[in-house]
Formats: structure tokens, C-alpha cells, sequence
């Protein structure tokens, strides 16, 4: 995962890299969308799926699409907030982002450069709100 879920629609929406170090979007369908979500498929977080398949979206853009969340085996030691959001070091939980404390980096340079290439401010707010939910992600 490379990007935080994108809940409160029919699926959850996620920006995931592969091991090739190629960048897709990925959809997966009948996922509980509770308080945990970002913590078990959030950013950071590894895991591997099974029997995916490509889909055209409503957009017109292609991506993965994931029907039974069976089919997603997590890295349960390998989570959101273990690992450094900038370069991925798994012990990367010095240096909390101010703004918004749900995200760590392992040093300062980390999280300046994240600022500045990959423009956390873009995704950096203190509460996730899943529209038409009564409840907030932390």
C-alpha cells in the first residue's frame, strides 16, 4: 500500500505498488469499513491477494478488482504505523507527522522529503471522515 483507503463507497479503493515497483489502483469489494480499515489495509501495510482480476472502472481507467476479501492475505507484522511513510523502513516510527499523527517516518529527512516529493499535505488531515458514516478515523 502507497496511499491510504479510500472508504465509504460500495468499495474500498487503495494505490498499491507491486514487487516489481509497478503502481496500480486496486478495488476491493465487500470489505468491512470499520475504525481498523486503514490499520489493516492502509498505508504501509503488505499483503498479497489471490485471483485478481483487471476491470475497466466507471472512469474508463483500468485497475484491480479484488470481490472476496478471503483473497487478501496481510502482513499482520508489517502495519500503518510501523513503518516509515517516505522510504518504507519497518522500523520507521520516530517522527510523527505533526498535522496530522497518522503517519511516522524513521528521521526529519524523511519527512521532508515526503513534503516535498511526494506532497503529503495533499493527503494530511487529522481526521478521516467516511461520508454518509456517523464516525471518524482517527
Amino acid at each position: 500500500m502507497i496511499e491510504d483507503a479510500i472508504l465509504g463507497r460500495p468499495s474500498i479503493c487503495l494505490l498499491v505498488e507491486d514487487n516489481n515497483g509497478d503502481i496500480g489502483r486496486l478495488f476491493v469489494y465487500y470489505y468491512p469499513q470499520t475504525k481498523e480499515t486503514h490499520e489493516e489495509i492502509g498505508y504501509g501495510c503488505q499483503f498479497y491477494l489471490i485471483y485478481p482480476h483487471y476491470r475497466t472502472m466507471v472512469d474508463g481507467k483500468r485497475g484491480l478488482r479484488v470481490d472476496d476479501p478471503q483473497l487478501i492475505f496481510k502482513q499482520p507484522h508489517l502495519r500503518n504505523k510501523d513503518r516509515c511513510r517516505y522510504c518504507g523502513d519497518p522500523k520507521g516510527n520516530k517522527v510523527q507527522c505533526s498535522k496530522c499523527r497518522r503517519v511516522t517516518y524513521c528521521s526529519k529527512s524523511c519527512l521532508k522529503n515526503d513534503a516535498e516529493e511526494r506532497e503529503h499535505s495533499l493527503v494530511c488531515v487529522k481526521t478521516l471522515v467516511i461520508p454518509g458514516s456517523s464516525w471518524a478515523c482517527q
